[in-house]
């Protein structure tokens, strides 16, 4: 994406972008089996929650997770909506935001 092509087409419009890649599971300096048993205790997620919450990271996608999964969309969503529950967020933005402040505390 070049920005400056994009400012021109968006000039007077509100508009963010946030990317999001494979390196935010890296800011947590460890495996992802380690991050994996790190969610669980910390908030109580189950094995399937935990996975969840780790593709989210990813910044892929709901759709992306699941294919990688090896589950449904639906079944993703249903995850999220436990995850939501037990963290204490009501969107996918909050839960990375709040993830990676639990990194950082």
């Amino acid at each position: 994406m070049n920005g400056t092509e994009e400012r021109k087409r968006n000039q007077g419009k509100a508009t963010a972008a946030i990317f999001i890649g494979s390196s935010v599971i890296r800011t947590f300096d460890i495996q992802p089996v380690e991050a994996k048993e790190f969610l669980r205790a910390r908030f109580g997620l189950t094995k399937a929650e935990a996975d969840v919450a780790l593709e989210i990271l990813k910044g892929d996608g709901r759709t992306a997770a699941a294919a990688r999964l090896g589950i449904t969309p639906a079944t993703v969503r249903a995850h999220l909506s436990h995850i939501f529950a037990k963290i204490g967020v009501r969107r996918q933005a909050e839960l990375v935001r709040r993830l990676m402040q639990e990194h950082d505390a």
